[in-house]
């Protein structure tokens, strides 16, 4: 990983961390909350990304698509500069249909 990537990624994830911990202080101790909470810094959204939409999913927040359509988080991620064009890549490569 490049300097350029992790500066990019680690503000984001800093970002969702004090979300964690101002829900936390707040009283809103659902369990992927405590995981987000306790999340390092540097941690990226690829390693991070299950429990972070656990904890969107806990806290009622609407998840664009559905539990087996990731699209709307995948395209999310990599337009606000979460994941690199490489994560997205193999993403984005697995779902293109065959040409006939």
């Amino acid at each position: 990983m490049t300097v350029d990537e992790q500066t990019t990624r680690v503000p984001k994830m800093r970002d969702a961390i004090a979300i964690a911990v101002a829900l936390l202080a707040t009283g809103s101790n659902t369990p992927a909350t405590v995981e987000v909470a306790c999340l390092r810094p540097s941690a990226s959204f690829w390693e991070s990304r299950a429990v972070l939409i656990d904890m969107l999913i806990e806290q009622g927040m609407p998840i664009r698509g559905s539990a087996d359509d990731s699209y709307w988080i995948w395209i999310d991620g990599f337009g606000n500069g979460l994941l690199t064009i490489g994560e997205f890549e193999l993403w984005f490569y697995e779902r293109l249909p065959a040409w006939q």
